[in-house]
């Protein structure tokens, strides 16, 4: 019997992610299990980029630099967001079905999202990523998850 058919495992480069990584692989070999590597990019934590703008811009100049700091922002999150998943890829060894997918918007609204989407039997994901001010001030996402998310999560530290 597989426990665990689909396991869908929240990735944002963090420690605790990347060991969520780990659990998740460990449960995959066991149970024969697909994974679903998935990284988020919150676009709340990335605006804060925003606030590097030049202040002292003509408005002639401002929405084109505005379009130009955009494409420059969206680039970098593209980029990042690479980065984390060939990071948690990495740690996949061969022969377990793994599939890798990108989102943006918020990880709160989008994982659960996902997991019912992909049909996915749990969840992992670390127990503090990389927002930890936020977290402090509205709560992690993993503690979002075990309160919202209509499968079991596991939370790994």
């Amino acid at each position: 019997m597989n426990a665990y058919r689909t396991i869908l495992v929240a990735v944002d480069g963090s420690e605790n992610a990347h060991r969520a990584v780990d659990m998740a692989v460990c449960l995959a070999e066991k149970y024969q299990s697909k994974l679903i590597l998935a990284h988020v990019v919150d676009v709340e934590y990335f605006s804060v980029a925003w606030l590097n703008r030049p202040r002292h811009m003509d408005a002639a100049d401002a929405s084109t630099d505005s379009d130009v700091h955009a494409e420059s922002l969206n680039d970098y999150r593209r980029q990042y967001s690479r980065e984390v998943l060939q990071m948690a890829a990495a740690r996949v060894p061969d022969g377990i079905d793994c599939e890798i997918v990108h989102e943006t918007g918020s990880p709160r609204e989008v994982l659960p999202q996902l997991a019912e989407e992909r049909q996915a039997d749990l969840i992992v994901a670390g127990s503090r990523g990389l927002g930890t001010v936020a977290g402090m001030l509205v709560g992690t996402v993993s503690g979002y998850l075990v309160r919202h998310a209509r499968v079991p999560v596991l939370v790994v530290k």
